[in-house]
């Protein structure tokens, strides 16, 4: 389960490896209907050290995210927000992914989750970072993590309400230690 979850996860260029705590995600998205954005910046193709993502529009304010290895490839939805000058996605599983898990498995155990990571675009150049498992365990085992969550083999899950969850990444939204090490995608064609 966990290499799978890993895969996914690098695959989705959530875009660096989890570190030895694991991935970090939040069972409640980041954004709100009314806080939105949307960056024509990001459509289009990326190429990765040895993967590539395709950004397309997905209604007023998401995007489709397909990112592709060797021959496999997911697809998820991103919805992009602006603390300040950072801005932030929020990325989870599409719908037509979970509806067709729905479709071919007879009780499928699957609970949405949502990713944190931290984005920077210039012209050619989009540059991500996610929230860092290692420095949230860190502050997990300080009791100074200020969030509901859960430890998990997979990594740390933010439990918060997306109320608690905003407050808690603006609070961090600037500090380096909380993301990992920045993953640099350039434009394709």
């Amino acid at each position: 389960m966990r290499s799978r979850l890993l895969w996914t996860i690098a695959l989705a260029g959530l875009l660096a490896s989890c570190g030895p705590a694991g991935c970090v995600s939040s069972l409640q998205p980041l954004y709100t209907d009314d806080d939105r954005v949307f960056e024509t910046a990001l459509l289009g193709v990326w190429e990765g050290e040895d993967s590539t993502l395709r950004v397309e529009r997905s209604g007023e304010t998401a995007y489709l995210v397909t990112a592709t290895h060797e021959s496999r490839s997911s697809q998820y939805q991103a919805r992009l927000i602006r603390f300040g000058q950072t801005l932030l996605v929020d990325l989870s599983q599409d719908d037509a992914v979970l509806e067709e898990i729905g479709k071919t498995q007879y009780f499928p155990l699957v609970v949405r989750v949502h990713f944190i990571c931290r984005v920077e675009v210039e012209s050619d150049e989009l540059r991500v970072a996610c929230l860092d498992g290692d420095w949230l365990e860190k502050r997990r085992a300080q009791g100074k993590l200020g969030i509901a969550h859960q430890s998990t083999e997979d990594g740390i899950v933010l439990a918060g309400s997306t109320k608690e969850l905003r407050a808690f990444v603006r609070k961090h939204a600037g500090t380096d230690e909380a993301f990992q090490e920045l993953s640099i995608w350039r434009r394709s064609g």
